[in-house]
């Protein structure tokens, strides 16, 4: 990361008051799509990985369906306290979503819930995603629409102090395109890529000599 940037972003993460807004009904209903999706592709003793997680509130999905193997990685120290107080029997460390504190080939599967558009090289964190993914294992990603201006006003209601940390929005075609130059098998067709929606993407590292 730019030290301007990495230092604007961390400031604004560490400091953050509102986790409030993490429990209003929109972003609820993106918890609940998304873990559903996990649930298809994983099971409770998979081992998870959430990049992004903050304060962990996504993970009360997990503690509720009893996965036992979750770990999460934010660069905010604070939004990590919060999140080893929430989930103490999960696995929190504070690291950079661009260079992943992990082995090639160690999780089931990886996640991200609404935070590539506030990394400053998104492809980068796919890229890592894509690394410590076990062969044969899955990642799934979840984004905003960078096309449904009326959708973020909801998503962050008067909470404003999030959108300011927004670095880039992505739009599906360009969300697809940064995920498929890494040669994985994307599961989703993006038959509705020009609806005004939350975008959910499932993609497999393909294993040797799978297409």
């Amino acid at each position: 990361m730019g030290n301007v940037l990495e230092n604007n972003m961390y400031t604004h993460w560490n400091n953050f008051q509102h986790m409030d807004v993490f429990y209003n009904d929109t972003w609820q209903i993106i918890y609940k799509k998304m873990f559903k999706l996990i649930n298809r592709y994983a099971n409770c003793n998979s081992s998870i990985l959430d990049v992004g997680c903050g304060s962990a509130v996504f993970h009360d999905y997990f503690k509720k369906h009893d996965y036992v193997n979750v770990q999460g990685i934010d660069f905010s120290l604070s939004m990590i306290d919060a999140a080893r107080c929430r989930h103490p029997s999960y696995s929190y460390i504070v690291g950079d979503a661009l260079n992943l504190p992990f082995q090639d080939d160690s999780f089931d599967m990886v996640v991200s819930v609404q935070v590539l558009r506030h990394v400053p090289i998104a492809v980068k964190m796919v890229e890592e995603m894509i690394r410590v993914v076990k062969p044969g294992g899955f990642c799934i990603v979840n984004e905003l629409n960078g096309l449904d201006i009326q959708f973020r006003d909801i998503l962050f209601s008067s909470k404003r102090k999030l959108d300011e940390a927004v670095v880039q929005y992505l739009i599906p075609v360009n969300l697809e395109r940064m995920i498929r130059r890494y040669g994985v098998i994307v599961f989703n067709d993006w038959k509705s890529r020009f609806l005004l929606q939350p975008m959910y993407i499932v993609f497999k590292k393909s294993k040797v000599g799978e297409k």
